[in-house]
């Protein structure tokens, strides 16, 4: 199976991204909530992302991809 990272950096408002590898995912994420963190005037004075995850703290998840499988026809959307 395959696997997909998805990073998570808690600010004033959730930063998440998704990539094929973890450190992918934690830059990414980083990236986003450094971008939110400019956007709101923040100045730490740095201008490494990866430092805002340090510190604000990343999550990094692995979760396996799968097929899909079709269970039950759901009836809210039948006719």
């Amino acid at each position: 199976m395959t696997a997909v990272f998805v990073a998570n950096v808690r600010t004033s408002v959730e930063a998440t991204a998704v990539a094929e590898t973890a450190d992918q995912a934690a830059r990414l994420a980083c990236e986003k909530a450094m971008e939110y963190l400019q956007s709101v005037h923040a100045d730490f004075g740095y201008d490494d992302p990866m430092l805002v995850g340090k510190y604000f703290g990343v999550t990094v998840i692995e979760f396996e991809v799968g097929t899909a499988q079709f269970t039950r026809r759901s009836t809210l959307l039948a006719p």
